[in-house]
């Protein structure tokens, strides 16, 4: 599959450059500059470690949806926070209209937190024998009552129409009934913002 050989080519590409790693740390510790060492070391791990666990998630298309945005929010400086676990690998729905639901949060998310000045996303994405639950939170400004009855709309959006559709939220509640699911806007537990919670039954 096309998304998990890129993300094993990127896993490559950190091993073939070990050579080059190890002679940056070296030059740092060589000139006792301990602190660069120290943040080079750790943010080669996380790197090489983060690849590692999305080389775990199963279905691909999944992993690589979650890297693409990943790179996309450290490129703008938001922190974005993912856990994923999948019992079994099996899920209540397909691969594709998992990517979207997905991917479509994500957008949303990327796109609430530019204005924050420490700006935040998590996923959490659970599936077991109960169901798949996939939450997206965001500490961007939380969504007026008064507006939260339109935005699954097609074509709406509160943001600038040369830019956005206003169809991505409008998709993933189709995507959401199609399955029999429920969809939940409140306000994340752990901060100010924004959290939407989507929840997909098996099928009886």
């Amino acid at each position: 599959m096309p998304e998990r050989h890129n993300l094993h080519l990127r896993l490559q590409v950190e091993r073939h450059d070990f050579y080059n790693h190890l002679t940056a740390i070296y030059r740092y510790i060589k000139a006792c500059h301990f602190d660069q060492a120290e943040t080079y070391i750790e943010n080669l791990y996380h790197t090489v470690s983060r690849i590692g666990s999305l080389l775990k998630i199963e279905p691909p298309e999944l992993a690589a949806i979650i890297s693409t945005k990943y790179e996309e929010a450290k490129i703008n400086g938001i922190k974005f926070y993912w856990h994923v676990k999948i019992q079994d690998g099996s899920l209540p729905l397909s691969p594709e209209d998992l990517t979207q639901l997905t991917g479509n949060l994500l957008d949303n998310a990327l796109d609430a937190v530019k204005m924050n000045g420490s700006p935040r996303i998590d996923l959490v994405l659970m599936c077991n024998r109960l169901g798949l639950e996939l939450k997206v939170s965001n500490n961007g400004s939380p969504i007026p009552q008064n507006v939260r009855q339109n935005i699954f709309v097609a074509g709406y959006t509160t943001k600038s129409i040369k830019q956005h559709s206003g169809l991505g939220l409008y998709i993933i509640k189709q995507i959401i009934d199609r399955y029999d699911g429920q969809l939940e806007l409140r306000e994340p537990d752990d901060y100010s913002g924004v959290e939407f919670v989507i929840y997909i039954p098996w099928n009886k």
